[in-house]
């Protein structure tokens, strides 16, 4: 874990994917594998959802950076995801060095004026410990969509409206997650990106926001 750290940091700012857009949608969610961030397939659909609401989509990963962006790289299995899932959950926890380093990389999402993050699992956990060291327009309209969260304590910040779905299958988030809950759906941990009621209750929120 403490050579992950390291590789982030000595990637370039400068080379980040994240540009500064009206609309901007991003997912964030722990790294399964450390050499890359790729997202899978059923991700990328979720993201391109929201391209008929006008968003710009960015089809990659934690730390959206071009230095590790590999194509076509190998996925992790599941047990050795989970595994490097609960380092960074408790690297996120006891490492200040490691949630200045979370900050880094998330702070040019935070340029664009409407700003919507898909957080998945432990995304939300990524986001909380890293607030302390972003700076955020408090005229940017940010939407967190909280997919079977799992984060210490609540998520609790005004500057965002936070909707969250969390799967009643989902034994991960619904056993170690205190998050209070929007929506509940028949949905396991590992499968709300391709759940045709995620996609409904996304629809719903737009509609109500309009």
């Amino acid at each position: 874990m403490r050579s992950y750290v390291q590789v982030l940091n000595k990637l370039d700012e400068q080379k980040t994917l994240i540009e500064k857009r009206e609309k901007l949608v991003i997912l964030l969610s722990g790294q399964s594998d450390f050499a890359h961030s790729e997202l899978s397939e059923e991700q990328k659909n979720l993201l391109n959802h929201f391209k008929q609401y006008g968003y710009s989509v960015l089809e990659t990963g934690f730390p959206y950076n071009q230095e590790h962006n590999f194509q076509g790289c190998e996925r992790a299995g599941s047990i050795r995801a989970s595994i490097r899932n609960i380092q960074q959950f408790a690297y996120s926890i006891f490492s200040i060095k490691y949630r200045q380093t979370l900050a880094k990389h998330l702070q040019p999402v935070f340029n664009s004026a409407n700003i919507i993050i898909i957080c998945q699992s432990s995304g939300l956990n990524m986001l909380k410990m890293a607030l302390p060291y972003l700076k955020i327009n408090n005229n940017a309209d940010i939407t967190i969509i909280a997919l079977g969260p799992v984060v210490f304590c609540t998520f609790k910040d005004e500057r965002f409206k936070v909707f969250t779905i969390k799967g009643y299958k989902d034994w991960v988030s619904v056993f170690f997650d205190k998050q209070p809950v929007n929506f509940w759906i028949s949905c396991n941990h590992l499968d709300y990106c391709q759940n045709e009621r995620v996609f409904e209750l996304i629809d719903g929120i737009f509609k109500n926001e309009d």
